[in-house]
């Protein structure tokens, strides 16, 4: 990752001296609502109603363990707890229903991406600028398409870590929980009896054939995708373990790091950290410990994240941040005063 400046816009005179500034933006639940994607409390309710063969027997076996639970985030550290805790066929039982549920979350996402995604398109073109970083805690790729038709963002390296040969990527998209084009391809995509040399899930996740084609790119690949491959979101539960289990032991710890580590090189840097539709939830410790500890003393802070706008702006006035709460604004609407 590039983490630079930009130049100011050209209504700076040419007497004046050139001014770099550089943005990190900070994107939640909120600043997906408009391209259909729920919210985090509504996502269970919005998940368990889609039309899928498979999903009514997995609902029934949540409900047998837990009862009529509502809240994802609940379900899944519930679910990952049993797991963890017991052995023999019942954890395996409950790790493949973490499986199964995962997968279909995975589905449900790109059902929801073939809705309009107006907003996202009118960030990526309007208000992000060369060199700015995004970062974000949604799984969806309705915003990577639309930084990609701005022409500001690609895949050989924008999402943090490089994919393939390409041009530099001039925006920065960190998902830091993950992303629903991202799995984790067994052996590395590689085959045959020397296949136990590698680690279980190689060095990064890869992209589907499939998602190249979503972003708008036609006839590339990612040569180290195969087609044994699972999930590599990073589940909603309580306490988010940034690493796989695998027979080879921990798998990822060194890139999930990697890609932590760059978001915290982004919000030092910047000049200004933007918070658009996300609330900075209290059981999110490791987002929570990230932001407030990398965004550096008087840099400028703006929030617009409706009613959690003014919370958000006072946690991080106490760290002497220059906090602006907007609290009227949702991310729609904050990005409508870009135009």
């Amino acid at each position: 990752m590039r983490v630079g400046s930009r130049r100011a816009n050209n209504s700076i005179s040419p007497t004046e001296p050139e001014v770099s500034i550089m943005k990190t933006y900070v994107l939640g639940a909120g600043a997906s609502l408009h391209a259909g994607y729920p919210l985090t409390r509504d996502l269970w309710l919005r998940f368990t109603e889609r039309a899928s063969t498979s999903l009514p027997a997995l609902k029934e076996q949540v409900e047998e363990r837990l009862g009529p639970e509502k809240d994802i985030e609940k379900i899944f550290t519930a679910l990952e707890a049993i797991r963890n805790r017991t052995c023999g066929i019942d954890r395996a039982t409950v790790a493949m229903l973490i499986s199964e549920l995962t997968h279909e979350l995975c589905e449900f996402f790109r059902e929801c991406r073939v809705k309009s995604a107006k907003e996202y398109g009118v960030f990526s073109e309007e208000c992000v600028q060369v060199d700015d970083v995004v970062i974000t805690f949604n799984y969806d790729v309705s915003l990577d398409r639309e930084l990609r038709r701005t022409g500001k963002w690609d895949i050989s390296s924008g999402y943090g870590f490089p994919i393939l040969d390409g041009p530099r990527s001039q925006v920065t998209l960190l998902k830091l929980h993950g992303s629903t084009n991202w799995r984790g391809s067994i052996f590395d995509g590689s085959k045959g009896s020397g296949a136990h040399n590698w680690s279980a899930l190689g060095g990064r996740p890869v992209i589907p054939p499939e998602e190249f084609e979503f972003l708008g790119y036609h006839g590339l690949k990612d040569l180290q995708f195969s087609n044994g491959s699972i999930s590599a979101m990073i589940m909603p539960t309580r306490n988010k373990a940034f690493h796989v289990h695998t027979s080879f032991g921990l798998e990822w710890k060194s890139f999930w790091e990697m890609i932590w580590s760059q978001a915290a090189v982004a919000l030092e840097r910047s000049d200004e950290v933007l918070f658009l539709g996300y609330s900075l939830p209290a059981a999110d410790t490791a987002a929570r410990e990230l932001l407030l500890k990398h965004v550096g003393r008087n840099k400028k802070v703006t929030v617009a994240c409706l009613a959690d706008s003014n919370r958000i702006a006072d946690e991080f006035s106490e760290s002497t941040c220059v906090a602006v709460p907007l609290p009227d604004l949702s991310f729609e609407q904050w990005v409508s005063r870009c135009q």
